[in-house]
């Protein structure tokens, strides 16, 4: 299950914490190509460490360094 399929499941308000952004790229021969990307808050970086593969290095370091800052 994804991070925002997971943050659907809560009662908050979706759009002020995962904002869907898209943007064009252009392409060779003149071509443009239109790109989905998310813009996320800080609460959503949260909820996506905190929901994160521990495996992955940067979630492990995040959570590293959330255990560090709590001391």
């Amino acid at each position: 299950m994804s991070e925002l399929e997971l943050y659907n499941q809560k009662t908050f308000e979706n759009i002020k914490h995962f904002a869907d952004v898209g943007k064009t790229i252009k392409m060779p021969k003149n071509a443009e190509k239109i790109v989905d990307d998310i813009m996320l808050s800080r609460y959503a970086c949260y909820l996506i460490v905190q929901n994160g593969d521990p495996r992955k290095k940067m979630i492990a370091f995040e959570k590293k360094y959330k255990r560090i800052e709590k001391k």
